[in-house]
């Protein structure tokens, strides 16, 4: 019988231990896999960040790789997921764009089904080390996504807080500015009215659609409180009539390239607090 050199039994071994190795972490990556379909497969999940691209890709940290901008949360802030894949190095996710639209009647954001809109999106989470538990793999994609109430409601925007909070039945304490309303001057906003005129506008572009709301045919009214200081320069927005479909932001941009002729008090220019409506309208 030929005696197996010590060397040779040494390397043998250490094979059968990478073997072994490899068929553990890819039977655990299959277990965490399957688990992870059965609880998020056909689920919505928040994005941390409502990235734009539809491809991205995220360190073991959650920090994007890929170069992108963000963009609305109504429109990229989540994601309907259609498969996870899990492999030692990495956790990927198929998934289908989902976007809201604020009803004006219930008072919440709602899903917007369009079937001519299935955009998907692609996202790669890579792993320090293999994920060997439930745990270790949610814990990596709680980076990426949004999975408790409270980071939800972080995810979103400031103004927006409000309405999501009521969405998902917890307490919220609206920011309070501690920064002067008026803006350019550091004077005290004034209501309309008695000796104080209203501020009169001199440039108005129309606003801009997104390609989502008009593809869906979303349209409507968002209505703002701004603050139009002695500049005649829009210096504060809050959205207190929300539409979704990204419509919101591109409403905050159009108002604030808005010109105005200042109010006056006793014939001075004095910043005001206004309400104003950004009227988004389909025609055929």
């Amino acid at each position: 019988m030929k005696h197996v050199g010590s060397s040779m039994l040494k390397n043998l071994i250490v094979l059968a231990f990478a073997f072994s190795a490899s068929a553990s972490i890819g039977a655990s990556a299959q277990d965490v896999e399957k688990t992870l379909n059965d609880q998020y497969e056909n689920k919505v999940l928040v994005l941390r960040h409502s990235v734009q691209a539809d491809s991205q890709d995220y360190d073991a940290q959650g920090n994007l790789l890929t170069k992108a901008e963000e963009g609305s949360w109504t429109l990229f802030g989540r994601v309907l997921v259609e498969s996870i894949k899990v492999s030692p190095e990495a956790i990927e996710l198929t998934a289908q764009r989902v976007r809201y639209n604020y009803n004006t009647r219930s008072k919440h954001f709602d899903l917007t089904k369009n079937p001519k809109d299935k955009t998907r999106c692609h996202l790669r989470i890579k792993l320090e080390k293999p994920a060997s538990t439930d745990q270790d793999a949610v814990a990596a994609m709680g980076k990426v996504f949004a999975l408790n109430k409270e980071d939800v409601l972080n995810s979103v925007p400031e103004w927006w807080r409000s309405y999501v909070a009521e969405d998902l039945g917890v307490s919220y304490a609206p920011f309070k500015r501690t920064d002067s309303p008026a803006g350019s001057n550091g004077n005290e906003a004034y209501a309309v009215g008695g000796n104080v005129t209203a501020p009169h506008i001199i440039f108005q572009p129309e606003p801009q659609f997104t390609k989502e709301a008009r593809k869906a045919k979303h349209q409507g009214v968002v209505g703002m409180d701004v603050i139009v200081g002695v500049d005649g320069l829009v210096h504060q927005i809050t959205i207190v009539r929300p539409l979704g479909m990204g419509l919101d932001e591109k409403a905050m941009e159009g108002v604030r390239a808005w010109r105005f002729k200042p109010a006056t008090r006793n014939g001075q220019p004095v910043a005001v607090a206004v309400y104003v409506e950004v009227d988004f309208r389909l025609y055929d």
